[in-house]
């Protein structure tokens, strides 16, 4: 039996518990619970009383359906029923207008509520395991959905080009499971192919159809910041802003947009690698950041020199930028012995800096 783990908005029980304690709805305050790993059998009426829950895992339990009560949570993102016995899921699933990650793996579901196409926040899915038949096309509203799980089921039909078309923010399809389906004739081919195989098989299945996708409508613009020039962040995204609203198709990137139950450095590296251009607002914290400096530079450098990536180079610190062997190649935006903090006392000069570059982006996107 392992040790009760209560901190003051964190419950972590695993005790081979019958029923949720009712103690643990008297504090209001609770962020995340976890209960895996457990034999609890349902969630009582009173979960309503964790009105500020964010995270609720009560996997690997003995659930075989869950009531209207648990889905009255306003600020729940990520929510983990796998591996219970749940038959269905209640549209009331819909109130959870800010859910990023639901995961329902191993349950005993044939199909999802229609309702459920109204979690427009919904990142993740995990549907791996189940009992479905036929691929749940709700899923084909979600459109930012970025993951999903559905390996183990037995779907008939697998509308590959209809969820890489209808879903232009995916990702990652994750299709294994250790099922033998080579006596199943009723399971969709390609499903069952892919089934044998690991990872992430998205781009294999697009290149074993030979899909087109649309051409992308907006350009992204990674921005790469260390997180002490936040500042300086925020005061740039009005510029950029001011450029969309004129009909710029332009769409700017930072981590901020990282939302919870993201996978982060699969969301960096997909935005890195599907950049236009970049904006890099450089400080010695800039140059100091390991993670900028192994993570973030080197693909971004490597894009500017295989596809012409457009880099603008905005000195918002004092560094040894002009030291730096790569990045002292490309032309700054601002001189480098006057970074933006030298002008504090001067607010007209950081704006016309930022002025300057919106029209260098203006400049280099209309038409594309």
């Amino acid at each position: 039996m392992s040790k009760l783990r209560i901190k003051p908005k964190v419950v972590l029980i695993k005790q081979s518990l019958e029923e949720i304690p009712k103690e643990i709805f008297d504090n209001r305050n609770l962020l995340k619970v976890k209960l895996s790993g457990n034999a609890i059998k349902g969630i009582p009426k009173e979960i309503e009383n964790l009105s500020r829950l964010e995270t609720l895992d009560i996997s690997g339990n003995r659930i075989t359906q869950v009531y209207s009560k648990l889905f009255q949570l306003p600020r729940l993102k990520i929510l983990n029923l796998n591996n219970n016995r749940l038959i269905n899921l209640p549209k009331q699933v819909s109130l959870l207008k800010n859910l990023r990650l639901l995961q329902l793996a191993n349950n005993n579901l044939q199909n999802l509520p229609e309702e459920i196409g109204e979690l427009q926040d919904l990142r993740e899915i995990n549907l791996s395991y189940n009992k479905f038949n036929t691929f749940p096309k709700i899923l084909f509203r979600l459109k930012n959905l970025r993951t999903i799980w559905i390996g183990g089921n037995y779907f008939g039909d697998f509308p590959l080009s209809t969820l890489v078309y209808e879903l232009p923010k995916l990702r990652r399809i994750y299709t294994h499971s250790n099922i033998n389906y080579s006596q199943t004739t009723d399971v969709d081919p390609l499903y069952k192919k892919y089934n044998a195989l690991k990872g992430n098989n998205l781009q294999d299945l697009k290149k074993e159809l030979n899909i087109k996708l649309r051409p992308k409508t907006e350009k992204t613009i990674f921005i790469s910041y260390a997180h002490e020039d936040k500042d300086w962040l925020d005061k740039l995204n009005p510029y950029l802003k001011v450029l969309q609203n004129e009909g710029l198709k332009i769409n700017p990137w930072d981590d901020r947009r990282i939302a919870v139950g993201d996978k982060w450095r699969d969301e960096i590296k997909d935005n890195l690698q599907n950049a236009e251009a970049a904006i890099l607002l450089i400080s010695t914290p800039f140059l100091a950041s390991d993670f900028i400096t192994k993570n973030e530079l080197p693909p971004l450098l490597e894009l500017a020199k295989k596809r012409g990536l457009r880099i603008y180079c905005v000195i918002v610190g004092y560094s040894r930028f002009t030291n730096h062997k790569e990045l002292a190649d490309f032309q700054t935006v601002n001189n480098p012995s006057r970074p933006l903090s030298s002008f504090q006392d001067q607010p007209a000069e950081i704006e016309r800096i930022f002025f300057e570059l919106s029209n260098s982006i203006s400049n280099d996107f209309i038409g594309k």
